[in-house]
Order: structure tokens, then C-alpha cells, then sequence
């Protein structure tokens, strides 16, 4: 009998803001905060020429210098990763959402819970395999989140900047 152990689990935060066109929206009016999804999506500005979504991510610097072993040689040590905010799915964490909101508290201190934030939905989970595709590593469960901010003055102020 062999014994399969369960799959390490992983959650991300895909935290998407829309930002208006410019001269379209001031930033000292506060628009009305939408309830849902449809509701965002049928403010007036959010439907105005030039308005842009943008993504927040994560530039990881790159780890320790290694060797390659197949030629010997150093990696490119000035290489570094995006990521959004997410991580391991901890034992008490109540599933997937819990655990990329409890990682995005703790990485990059923005509370997905708030009234500010929105969930979009979750997209299909991804199977992260070996280089090879050969050995199963982890489940990664991706969530969509919108941030009802209609400015960089105001999310900058909710992250303290």
C-alpha cells in the first residue's frame, strides 16, 4: 500500500485597482462606494475613454548566488521575481481566501477585509509541477480582489505612504 500525502496548499491575492482617465475623476471628491461588482463597473467614470487597470505585485529580490550545475557558471544575481502578496496555506487557516487575506495583512498590510477592498471571485486552482511537469510541488488557489479606491492618493493612504 503506498501512502499519497496530501498536496502543500498556496493562496495569492490578485489585487486589481481601476484607475480613471486623467482629468476624468478629482481626487478630493470620494465617489460613492459600489456594493458589488456590477455596481463598480457601472460607476460612470469606470466606463470613461482611458481608464486603466493596474495590479499590484511584489518585486522579490533574487536568492543567493548559486551555481548552475549542468555549466558550473553563477546565476544572474541582479535577477529578481514579481509575485502577488500570498503564501502557504497554514494549519487553522479556514481555506484558500483566509489564507491569501492573512498573507496579504502580513506581507504587505493591506486588510483585504476591509470595506475598502471587494472580492472578484477565485480563479481556478494551478498545479505547480517540477521543471519537468513530473512531480506535483503544491496547489496554488488564485483570488481576484478589487480595491474601490478610485485614486493613488487614496489607496496611498490606506498603505500609510
Amino acid at each position: 500500500n503506498f501512502l499519497f500525502a496530501e498536496p502543500r496548499r498556496a493562496a495569492v491575492a490578485i489585487i486589481i485597482r481601476v484607475v480613471p482617465a486623467q482629468g476624468v475623476a478629482s481626487t478630493s471628491s470620494v465617489p460613492p462606494q459600489p456594493q458589488t461588482l456590477p455596481e463598480f463597473f457601472a460607476l460612470d467614470w469606470v466606463n470613461e475613454p482611458g481608464v486603466r487597470a493596474e495590479i499590484l505585485f511584489l518585486r522579490r529580490e533574487a536568492p543567493q548566488p548559486e551555481r548552475n550545475v549542468s555549466q558550473n557558471t553563477p546565476r544572474n544575481t541582479d535577477d529578481a521575481h514579481v509575485a502577488f502578496p500570498g503564501g502557504r496555506t497554514e494549519e487553522g487557516d479556514e481555506g484558500g481566501l483566509y489564507t491569501a487575506m492573512r498573507q496579504t495583512w502580513e506581507e504587505i498590510g493591506i486588510d483585504l477585509a476591509e470595506k475598502d477592498f471587494m472580492l472578484i471571485g477565485q480563479l481556478d486552482d494551478r498545479e505547480i509541477t517540477t521543471s519537468l511537469g513530473k512531480r506535483l510541488l503544491m496547489i496554488l488557489s488564485p483570488y481576484g480582489t478589487a480595491s474601490k479606491y478610485f485614486s493613488s492618493l487614496q489607496l496611498n493612504r490606506l498603505m500609510g505612504l
